[in-house]
């Protein structure tokens, strides 16, 4: 399957964020709020690696030829637990920082995330008669919020 440019350049940017917030002066464990958010976002990730199959997995927006739709484990809580966990740990390393710098990059790494979301639910939606329901039934990233 092809990917398009546009998941590509989604990807590096993606990717180009989370380098940037990771190689800063601060470390996640002089803040107390810092550490809890990064462990709790890979506690999330760890959880939805294990309950995803591999093959169902992928970091680009487009969806694998074979992939299942999952709504159990982490996903009966958030139609994205990846993101969210990605989200976590980095907003644990932006508060590590704080610095105005560090919090435009997590805010540009969310909206990026957030793109990716809208066009992974759309190919969804196109490809499954069942996702709409899904999607009033479980939040995008935030269990019970958002």
């Amino acid at each position: 399957m092809k990917i398009a440019l546009n998941s590509k350049l989604i990807l590096v940017i993606q990717f180009c964020c989370i380098l940037i917030l990771l190689f800063n002066d601060a470390t996640i464990f002089d803040n107390a709020l810092a550490l809890f958010f990064s462990v709790l976002g890979a506690a999330v990730g760890l959880w939805a690696l294990i309950h995803n199959d591999f093959y169902n997995f992928n970091i680009t927006r487009n969806q694998k030829e074979h992939g299942q739709l999952i709504k159990d484990g982490p996903y009966k809580y958030s139609r994205h637990p990846m993101h969210l966990a990605l989200l976590l740990i980095m907003l644990g390393v932006t508060i590590s920082v704080h610095e105005m710098f560090d919090y435009f990059i997590y805010i540009l790494l969310f909206v990026v995330l957030y793109y990716k979301a809208l066009k992974e639910e759309h190919q969804w939606n196109l490809r499954s008669s069942e996702y709409k329901e899904y999607q009033e039934k479980t939040k995008m990233f935030v269990p019970f919020v958002f």
